[in-house]
């Protein structure tokens, strides 16, 4: 674990950076990665990492867009 701590910064810019980007036709992409997919990585991120108000934000965020795994765990963490 500790060999590959380093990489925990990188996590959490990749996918702000997908968001700053947002979803766009530019580029092949996958549907979500510049928008909710991004968004519920991000809460992931934070939740595994003890930082629940950014996870519940980024959560709520994707959730927004409509994605289903995302109202889910606002449901789980909001209890």
């Amino acid at each position: 674990m500790e060999r590959y701590a380093y990489v925990f910064s990188f996590i959490e810019r990749s996918f702000i950076r997908c968001l700053e980007i947002g979803e766009t036709d530019k580029y092949d992409r996958v549907r979500g990665t510049g928008s909710f997919l991004a968004a519920y990585n991000l809460g992931v991120f934070y939740e595994v990492t003890g930082q629940m108000g950014k996870a519940i934000h980024f959560y709520e965020q994707s959730a927004h867009e409509g994605y289903e795994k995302a109202s889910e765990r606002l449901k789980v963490l909001k209890q």
